[in-house]
């Protein structure tokens, strides 16, 4: 059957009757208002649904003193126990063994810091097979300081000449120690600083030195290409002038070794003490001869070895090779010289400690005395004459005898860093016949000589080093290990519970700003429902009394000491329950004057805000 159109009319007893046809259920769902309205309720039930949502998480966030204590007890090892342990007597028992060990942790880590900070050393030895050793240097003196007769030809008038030249015959022992120690040894000092006298009186090189050889090649000439420049004249208090042998680097080729150690291979001196030009007032005979390293100034009571007349002196050396501690450890060695002592020095001067104190000990009569002594080593830049009155001798033979003048309290004089030390092992044996060459046998026989051979031992050398007792990875170890075994702690812990303290000061700082900015008021409030009389301090007294049972959260978040960032809400009891309630819907004004508020459409979240 055919249905009229919309426009057709309706016949009732032959009479058209102009009445429009009746909506169906289906243009009213298909409708363009309706669509809207529905979109408009599912975007109103998806917005409440997110907010629901985010009330939540708020609910569940704490506040920043409990989440610092919570991250507190999560990082350190234990504190989380005392958390969980419900029983009393277990609690009390697990505080104490915590406490206990806590106390072991820090008397530990304290001994342990301690020891690190006195700066102890030990001492490790190892041996090592040298690649190329060179033999050290070597000073030989005559124990005769001088000629008698040069020094009796020069017709002086001084107390040596009268006593050494004017008198004949041996002189009485202790008068030979005395006048050797008041009248000789000055003289020597004095003529040291005159040009050329005291190098015109002493046994020069040519007169002495008979032989040389080192590793079979002669030395002794002077016309050879690399023998030359060997012999090093030096000026001393005691016996005049000495002569240094491989004191030059440049010469190092010659003399070094790689894998021999034989007395063949060495130095092999043969020598004349001229036993006819000693003086009355020398009370031994022979020759004395030092071993000490390169640029060193020898010490004839360290170094000093002495050889006899008509006897071969063997003398092998063992090298060893010691290392030192600089400051802050108890050798506080140096590998240089000090800047204190530095105006004092000529150029190319190498640093070892007995010349560091015979300088400690010149300035010293310089600045108290007012003169030099004789018995000590001239120095540049020390311009005082000598001591010659009484008062500047008893003066400076004060400070000489002073040992704190040999100590690191007065001198800052500190031991090398790397130091060379020859160990020396000497044997002698004596001869079957006298030295008897083709030409001049008669001569040759009446002379006092000496042979002596200086060889390298061994070529393995000993290196003594010090080490930390404790060094610094050694210590960090060893506290580490300690809270590891007693607490169950780490470095990774530690770092964690630091940055829980930086979070707290931030935390502080912040709550301190906010107070100041709010006038010292509370900074955490919990939001509930206003009470009638807060609402007339707050200017709502107009408000009827229906809208104060339920005020909407936007009016209190417009609030200007509001923090919004804080909002939270928690669960209330209530009877009803539901996540749409259609009869609560606000109007569209409401929606358009503030955000999306949860609290109004669901009657069970309770609002909770921080203030500013």
């Amino acid at each position: 059957m055919a249905y009229p159109r919309s426009d057709a009319g309706w016949f009732y007893g032959n009479v058209i009757a102009p009445i429009a046809p009746r909506r169906g259920i289906h243009d009213i769902w298909t409708s363009e208002s309706h669509i809207k309205d529905l979109q408009r309720r599912r975007q109103l039930l998806q917005r409440f649904r997110q907010a629901a949502h985010m009330c939540r998480l708020k609910s569940r966030e704490k506040e920043p003193l409990a989440k610092l204590k919570e991250l507190f007890a999560e990082s350190t090892t234990g504190i989380d126990r005392l958390v969980i342990i419900e029983n009393r007597w277990r609690f009390w028992i697990f505080c104490t063994v915590y406490v206990v060990f806590l106390v072991l942790t820090i008397f530990s880590i304290g001994k342990t810091l301690q020891n690190h900070f006195e700066y102890r050393d030990i001492v490790s030895i190892s041996m090592s097979e040298g690649a190329t050793l060179i033999l050290p240097a070597v000073t030989f003196c005559n124990l005769n300081p001088m000629k008698a007769s040069v020094f009796c030809a020069t017709q002086q008038e001084e107390s040596p000449y009268k006593e050494l030249c004017e008198q004949k015959g041996p002189m009485d022992a202790d008068a030979a120690r005395n006048f050797t120690r008041d009248i000789l040894y000055p003289y020597l000092n004095r003529a040291r600083y005159l040009n050329d006298t005291l190098n015109s009186l002493v046994h020069t090189k040519q007169d002495m030195v008979l032989n040389c050889t080192v590793k079979g090649d002669n030395c002794l000439d002077d016309g050879l290409p690399f023998c030359g420049s060997w012999y090093d004249a030096e000026l001393n208090e005691r016996f005049g002038v000495c002569y240094c042998i491989f004191c030059k680097k440049y010469n190092a080729t010659k003399i070094s070794y790689s894998a021999s150690n034989l007395p063949v291979d060495g130095l092999t001196l043969v020598m004349d003490i001229e036993k006819n030009e000693y003086l009355r007032s020398s009370l031994e005979m022979g020759m004395i001869v030092m071993v000490h390293r390169r640029g060193v100034r020898p010490d004839p009571n360290e170094d000093g070895m002495y050889l006899a007349p008509y006897m071969t002196t063997y003398i092998g050396i063992e090298m060893r090779m010691m290392e030192r501690l600089p400051a802050p450890y108890k050798d506080r060695c140096v590998k240089e010289w000090p800047e204190m002592w530095r105006a004092y020095l000529g150029p190319d001067n190498t640093y070892f400690q007995q010349l560091c104190f015979m300088m400690c000990s010149q300035r010293a009569i310089e600045q108290d005395c007012g003169c030099v002594s004789e018995e000590l080593p001239p120095f540049p830049n020390m311009t005082a004459d000598q001591c010659k009155s009484t008062k500047q001798k008893n003066c400076s033979s004060t400070i000489l005898t002073d040992s704190s003048y040999r100590s690191l309290k007065r001198c800052d004089c500190p031991l090398k860093c790397s130091q060379e030390i020859y160990k020396t092992s000497i044997s002698r044996t004596g001869w079957a016949q006298r030295l008897r060459p083709g030409e001049n046998k008669n001569e040759l026989h009446d002379r006092a000589l000496v042979k002596v051979v200086i060889y390298l031992e061994s070529i393995i050398v000993e290196n003594i080093t010090k080490v930390p007792e404790l060094s610094d990875a050694t210590t960090l170890s060893n506290v580490g290990g300690f809270m590891g075994m007693y607490l169950g702690l780490s470095f990774l812990v530690i770092f964690e519970i630091l940055e829980i303290f930086v979070r707290w000061f931030i935390y502080l700082y912040r709550r301190r700003r906010r107070a100041k900015a709010t006038g010292g008021k509370s900074d955490v409030v919990r939001l509930q429902k206003p009470t009638a009389r807060e609402l007339k301090l707050k200017s709502m007294k107009a408000r009827p009394k229906q809208e104060l049972d339920s005020v909407p959260i936007w009016h209190i978040m417009r609030q200007s000491t509001v923090n919004p960032a804080f909002t939270a809400a928690e669960r209330r009891k209530v009877v009803r329950y539901g996540y749409f309630d259609s009869s609560n819907w606000r109007s569209a004004y409401d929606e358009k004057v503030g955000p999306f508020n949860p609290v109004h459409f669901h009657r069970s979240l309770a609002p909770v805000s921080i203030f500013h």
